[in-house]
């Protein structure tokens, strides 16, 4: 309940907000002798009216949040008040009514806003779902193929048959992902009591068949992807934080995000990504802080400790990119580019299923056939999946990176061989037998 007080004055007000900016702790309730039922509550530095009733259907006290003093003034709070009050009396819940035409005026666009904003606070925070490439891509979808058609349709008015149109209206793969984009605003507006519980017509359209996979690159594809990189890297077309950024993707099996980060910034303003104090080149592992399963220490093998060796500068900030962009403070940004031309010399970027997530697929592919398949059982963790769903015996296991050491060097060492960047020993007869056979 709200401390008595006397009928409000502007010069109250005004003390109160003072008090409040002064001392952000400071925090107060006092009730309005002018109307009754009209509260003013100074709290986090900040004043504002608020209306105190008890609903018509009974139970505790509410508190209907009216606006901040300095939006409105105190006439104006009074005249809201004495409104919500009399709509009590016959019977009505005013806050049940502002939910109601908060949910009635709620548009796809507001929905998607409010989607994305909530999206992004979990994945900056420790929230198990919500990623920063997710927000990054799910941002991509939303405000590209679903706004500029939908933004305007109230979020409670959206049909299957205009989700259907949308879903058409797209590539097959894009369309695809647009549509589970659009079904998680859905069960966003849902929680947030802006849709009916079930409500989303997203469900009910059948999803495009997704003929192609991604492929890993063949040893001929890879030897021939060297080799242009080779000469393109010779002639100066391509930028050596792009050619750094593709060989190291091959020899790590790091995704792009992981490398480069990805465009939804943290909250440094900095896009995450592969920095040089997150390598360490003596031990050989490098430090990755933003992964689909958090943070993780990769091991790498010789031949990309080699690599970074070779590109870190002499002098360098641990805070800066291992793959410098145009801003040498933040990471690369058009490796798509570089990519399609490093493909299109090699004969590559016309193939189906081969795109730049392919190098990952084929460090995976190289750890299962390299030494007979000896490292298969490896591969899992030098890539770093299996950090989510592990069995109960899993947990109790303490991972030692020195385990993976052989695969590492043994993987890395096979793509740098066929990417044209390292050469294979030669196998050299034991003294003792050939003199032997002499």
């Amino acid at each position: 309940m709200p401390r008595a007080a006397k009928r409000l004055t502007k010069a109250d007000l005004d003390a109160l907000r003072r008090m409040a900016k002064a001392e952000v702790a400071f925090t107060a309730y006092l009730a309005d002798a002018g109307q009754p039922g009209l509260c003013v509550q100074a709290r986090r530095g900040r004043v504002r009216f608020v209306f105190d009733y008890r609903p018509p259907a009974g139970g505790a006290r509410r508190r209907l949040q009216i606006d901040f003093y300095g939006a409105i003034t105190l006439d104006q709070a009074r005249a809201i008040a004495q409104t919500h009050r009399a709509a009590v009396a016959a019977g009505q819940d005013p806050q049940e009514e502002k939910r109601r035409a908060t949910r009635e005026a709620t548009t796809v666009k507001d929905a998607v806003v409010n989607y994305l904003v909530d999206l992004e606070e979990r994945a900056a925070g420790p929230a198990k779902r919500g990623k920063r490439s997710g927000y990054a891509e799910a941002k991509r979808l939303l405000e590209n193929n679903v706004l500029p058609k939908l933004k305007d349709v109230p979020i409670r008015a959206v049909t299957v048959e205009q989700v259907r149109r949308l879903h058409r209206s797209l590539a097959p793969v894009e369309a695809n992902r647009t549509l589970t984009a659009f079904s998680a605003v859905f069960g966003f507006t849902a929680i947030e009591e802006l849709t009916p519980s079930g409500f989303n017509p997203c469900r009910h359209v059948t999803r495009n068949e997704e003929a192609g996979e991604r492929r890993a690159l063949t040893t001929k594809q890879l030897e021939k992807l060297g080799e242009k990189m080779g000469e393109l890297e010779e002639k100066g077309d391509l930028k050596p934080s792009a050619l750094l950024a593709i060989r190291l993707l091959a020899l790590t099996g790091l995704r792009r995000s992981e490398l480069l980060g990805h465009s939804a910034k943290n909250r440094r303003g900095k896009r995450e990504g592969l920095r040089w104090g997150d390598v360490d080149l003596k031990a050989g592992v490098i430090h990755l802080r933003d992964t689909k399963t958090g943070r993780q220490t990769r091991v790498i093998g010789k031949a990309a400790v080699k690599l970074l060796k070779d590109a870190k500068p002499k002098s360098v900030d641990e805070s800066e990119p291992v793959c410098p962009g145009k801003d040498p403070r933040q990471p690369l940004v058009g490796i798509d580019k570089a990519r399609r031309t490093a493909y299109e010399a090699a004969g590559l970027a016309e193939l189906p299923g081969i795109d730049l997530h392919s190098l990952r697929h084929t460090f995976a592919s190289t750890g299962a056939h390299v030494a007979n398949g000896r490292y298969t059982g490896h591969v899992g963790a030098l890539l770093g999946h299996g950090y989510t769903k592990r069995s109960i015996t899993d947990r109790y296991i303490t991972s030692d990176p020195e385990a993976l050491r052989p695969a590492a060097d043994a993987i890395a060492g096979e793509v740098a061989v066929q990417l044209g960047i390292d050469k294979r020993g030669e196998v050299v007869p034991f003294p003792g037998k050939q003199s032997a056979r002499n």
